[in-house]
């Protein structure tokens, strides 16, 4: 099991509801945790007692429903052994 800490910091001009969703490979239900990001702001995540092969996705947006079992669509995958920061970003074309 492994412990892993991640920080989104908002870029954007707007206010970002955003989502981490972790799938492990044990059975189980997906690790979700929601946070909302103020322009300018930042927000630490931390996960505890994960399995090293879990695979984590960002969620920009309204909470995703996770009745998949997959990653939810538009979701972008976060290597939770190499990112340790995630910028969110103004979205092309905006000034």
């Amino acid at each position: 099991m492994a412990d892993y800490e991640l920080t989104l910091i908002n870029q954007s001009d707007d206010v970002q509801n955003s989502t981490v969703v972790v799938f492990q490979k044990a059975p189980t239900r997906p690790v979700s945790l929601a946070r909302s990001i103020p322009p300018g702001g930042s927000s630490k995540i931390s996960f505890n007692n994960l399995e090293p092969s879990a695979q984590a996705y960002l969620v920009l947006g309204e909470r995703p429903h996770l009745d998949s079992g997959g990653p939810p669509a538009g979701s972008v995958r976060l290597d939770l052994d190499l990112t340790h920061e995630y910028v969110i970003r103004r979205p092309e074309g905006r000034h």
